[in-house]
């Protein structure tokens, strides 16, 4: 059986060029080898891997304050026993106030199910600041340097979350003339 020439030039040959192009191997890549400079990520690949990362963050955030938020009330996770002092008193002033700890964990509570809904992530992002801001205090100064790693975690996603709904957060930040 006899292949005609038009058949290597039409959508083998195509195939085979573009196969080519995905190595790295110098002397044997059709459109240049890439050996000597880093690929370059195209932009449409960059936008698809920063929804993902901030679909996962979204996800992450939002389960754990629902967590969290809900451990507040119905108490299915045990306190640590070896808190410091200082944080046992913190954690008691705040629920003998009456209000503050059921005001703190019910906005975890509605924010990580807007987070999961994906239902004004932004305003999720605005109402969760403050107690992020209280978790990272709260870990650095009453139980100390050696905790921090989950608040960290945390304002690490909310950066990414941030980042990936900037058009909303930017007019905050600019100057009104």
């Amino acid at each position: 059986m006899r292949i005609p020439t038009n058949f290597w030039s039409g959508p083998v040959a195509q195939l085979v060029e573009r196969q080519l192009c995905k190595l790295d191997v110098l002397g044997s890549n059709p459109c240049g080898s890439t050996i000597f400079s880093a690929p370059r990520q195209p932009a449409q690949a960059r936008l698809l891997s920063m929804k993902k990362l901030a679909l996962v963050a979204r996800f992450l955030l939002g389960i754990q304050f629902l967590v969290f938020g809900l451990n507040a009330f119905f108490h299915f996770i045990p306190m640590p026993q070896d808190m410091p002092e200082a944080a046992v008193k913190f954690a008691t002033a705040m629920g003998e106030t009456g209000f503050l700890n059921q005001l703190v964990h019910g906005v975890q509570v509605v924010a990580g199910l807007m987070l999961l809904s994906g239902f004004q992530i932004p305003l999720a992002l605005l109402f969760l600041a403050p107690v992020v801001v209280n978790i990272l205090l709260f870990h650095w100064f009453l139980t100390g340097p050696a905790t921090i790693g989950m608040s960290v975690f945390i304002i690490v996603m909310m950066v990414v979350l941030a980042k990936a709904h900037w058009a909303n957060f930017a007019p905050l930040f600019q100057k009104k003339a």
